[in-house]
């Protein structure tokens, strides 16, 4: 069963992208997934976790380019975790759409989150990283975005840091660099 709160898009025929990262995410990171928000959330909702960092950027940017964002929950549908993303929740909540595996105001816990990103990799047939780490959590929505055959494409990071996205793209993920790039590869340009 999944719970929702707002507007229930077609998801067999919307064009939807997942984005994720980490919650500790650098000015790089911040940047760069603001960029490519922007190109392309006029032709793509986007699907992230909310989480602090690269998902509740993720989310931001799609709202400030006037495009629609879906929030994935790991907690109860009106549970706002976290809470520092109170205002965010509430615009999603409001205009977008907010979707959970669990009821009414159901706690967060750490064996929810992986249940939850494996939702957020379902629901989109592309998975873009625009900046993690090992470990992450990010990881365990590569892993079942790759299960169900889902493309993944990544930004490159420096050199010689501890990038998932860097190790990705070497095992095979696209590398790209804008949003004009992911358009691209999605035939969208």
């Amino acid at each position: 069963v999944l719970y929702y709160v707002g507007s229930l898009p077609r998801i067999d025929n919307e064009p939807l992208i997942a984005c994720v990262g980490s919650r500790e995410c650098s000015s790089y990171g911040e940047q760069v997934t603001k960029d490519i928000i922007a190109v392309i959330s006029p032709s793509f909702a986007i699907v992230s976790g909310l989480a602090r960092g690269i998902d509740s950027i993720a989310h931001q940017a799609a709202i400030d380019a006037k495009g629609k964002t879906i929030a994935v929950l790991g907690c109860g549908i009106d549970y706002c975790y976290p809470y520092s993303n109170k205002d965010l929740y509430k615009e999603i909540k409001k205009n977008h759409l907010i979707i959970s595996e669990y009821p009414d105001n159901t706690e967060p816990s750490p064996d929810k989150f992986p249940k939850r990103n494996r939702i957020i990799a379902a629901l989109s047939k592309t998975l873009l990283v625009t900046e993690a780490y090992f470990p992450s959590g990010t990881m365990t929505t590569v892993y079942s975005a790759l299960a169900d055959g889902r493309d993944v494409f990544c930004v490159p990071y420096e050199a010689n840091v501890n990038s998932a996205c860097n190790r990705l793209i070497k095992e095979g993920a696209a590398l790209v660099e804008s949003g004009e790039d992911v358009l691209s590869l999605l035939g969208r340009k």
